[in-house]
């Protein structure tokens, strides 16, 4: 408690903090967007609550037999309440909050290195924008970064009761987003690796022992912890599983790979760049959080999604070095640039007005006008995106359209939403082996392998999948083709708009 109240009387923290609440506000309100994953993922948390059960097997597909690892059940059910009971108001705030917690962890991680609170903002600013991407609404992966984040922190500290909490984390993390246990479970392994580099580069080896039974106690205790979750062991089959195949049609889906070789070469290769002598003062701590941060890094430049992970580990435990490189090799101009760290007079008071004036100028029209979240989602931007799904919908239900019906890839989460059975969806494991005894994921992506023509692919999974109708989203070029094809064949139109257009095919 008197850490926390230190903090908020130390003026640069204050600062700091105001300023990355209203960057985030500014970053929320310019990404904010309704992704299709979050409507499969309310639809999710919905059937949860209400049936009281974690779904073991498919609930959103007409395919029969599926099975379906529902890795992110925590998080689903915590969306639909709060999405449920709170409106849309609850995204946009719940999204604000989520790209600001893993700052101001650094910031508090940080607090007593960070000489510049203008330099650290302003590099906060810079990742920040350059992620804005990435992250338009909260989604599991926004919520395991900061498990990733905290856990890390256990592992490279002496902390208080690390283990305890090691382990809480562990079993929050997998049941918000079991997909990421592999990247918090190999954490304490990194540890080791770190402290086993810095115990032969110092050539004393007097507590090599003792440190090597504490990091493989944190694995134990990570492993057992991330068993603690509906499906057990069977959450690292999904975390593993990912093929390639797949990942040619969705980028952030690479298979779940660390390369410590590489983290270890990059690690060594900038410390020879630097001085020997400056990495034989280092203490294991820092090692530690080398390592780490070059692990996630070294993947990070490959894969988008772990990207946001590595960025963040990069604030984390990176700054102080930044600091530094900047005020020993930029000139006597740039260093006294850095040092120079006094905060006008009444800067947070004018910030903290500014903090209050645009939370009530971003927020203020939802507080009055505070929609439901599937009504927000079903009307659209204010383009009104779609509308021409909405109308295709209504079709569907007022005309009984059911049974097999051909649906794209990224549509399916508004279908879902509506309570409309799909063929295919983003969840990706019901339809793939070995999860089921079906590959019908893998079968939709080959059909737009350039071997043949789109529509001549197209009806051989008509063939396998004997579709009664087909509701295609011509917002995705890739697959107009097929409608073009239909037509040609004279197949039945049902609805027709310019993005969506329903076929009968029987």
């Amino acid at each position: 408690m008197s850490g926390f109240k230190s903090i908020i009387k130390n003026e640069k923290i204050v600062f700091m903090l105001i300023f990355i609440a209203i960057t985030g506000i500014i970053i929320q309100s310019a990404v904010f967007y309704i992704d299709g994953d979050v409507m499969w993922h309310y639809k999710a948390g919905e059937y949860i609550v209400n049936n009281g059960y974690i779904p073991k097997t498919d609930i959103f597909s007409w395919q029969q037999n599926l099975n379906w690892i529902a890795h992110e059940w925590l998080y689903d059910v915590i969306l639909y309440i709060l999405y449920s009971n709170c409106g849309i108001i609850a995204a946009k705030i719940l999204l604000w909050i989520f790209i600001i917690v893993p700052i101001y962890i650094s910031v508090i991680y940080n607090h007593k290195k960070i000489i510049n609170q203008y330099l650290f903002v302003l590099i906060n600013f810079i990742i920040w924008v350059f992620l804005s991407k990435n992250s338009f609404c909260v989604r599991p992966s926004e919520i395991s970064v900061i498990f990733l984040m905290l856990s890390s922190i256990l592992v490279v500290e002496d902390v208080k009761y690390k283990k305890i909490l090691f382990f809480i984390y562990i079993v929050l993390a997998v049941n918000f987003h079991g997909a990421s246990i592999a990247s918090v479970v190999i954490l304490p392994v990194l540890g080791l690796i770190a402290d086993i580099i810095s115990f032969i580069v110092k050539n004393d080896y007097r507590n090599m022992l003792s440190s090597i039974k504490e990091h493989l106690a944190m694995a134990l205790i990570g492993f057992i912890g991330s068993l603690l979750n509906p499906y057990g062991i069977h959450i690292y089959q999904y975390a593993l599983m990912i093929s390639g195949k797949l990942t040619n049609y969705i980028f952030e889906l690479f298979p779940m790979q660390f390369k410590l070789g590489g983290a270890v070469i990059l690690c060594a290769l900038i410390l020879m760049l630097g001085s020997a002598k400056s990495f034989r003062e280092m203490d294991k701590f820092t090692v530690r959080k080398y390592i780490i941060m070059f692990a996630f890094l070294c993947l990070g430049i490959k894969t988008k999604r772990i990207m946001f992970q590595a960025a963040n580990l990069i604030i984390l435990y990176a700054y102080p070095y930044i600091e530094e490189f900047l005020c020993n090799n930029l000139g006597e101009k740039v260093k006294k640039t850095v040092l120079s760290d006094k905060l006008p007079k009444y800067i947070n008071s004018l910030f903290f007005i500014a903090l209050i004036f645009c939370f009530i100028y971003f927020f203020k029209a939802d507080f009055l006008h505070n929609e439901s979240y599937v009504d927000f989602a079903l009307k659209g931007n204010e383009d009104d995106i779609y509308k021409d799904y909405r109308n295709a919908v209504m079709y569907i239900k007022e005309n009984n359209v059911e049974g097999n019906v051909f649906t794209t890839f990224n549509m399916s989460g508004y279908y879902i939403l509506n309570d409309i059975k799909v063929f295919i969806d983003t969840r990706c494991d019901p339809y793939m082996h070995p999860f089921s005894d079906n590959n019908s994921l893998i079968d939709y992506f080959n059909i737009f392998d350039k071997g043949m023509p789109l529509y001549e692919q197209w009806k051989e999974l008509d063939h396998k999948y004997n579709f009664k109708y087909a509701l295609i989203d011509l917002g995705e070029l890739n697959i107009v083709e097929v409608a073009y094809g239909l037509k040609k064949d004279g197949k039945t139109v049902l609805f027709e708009t310019e993005k969506v257009i329903l076929f009968e095919l029987d």
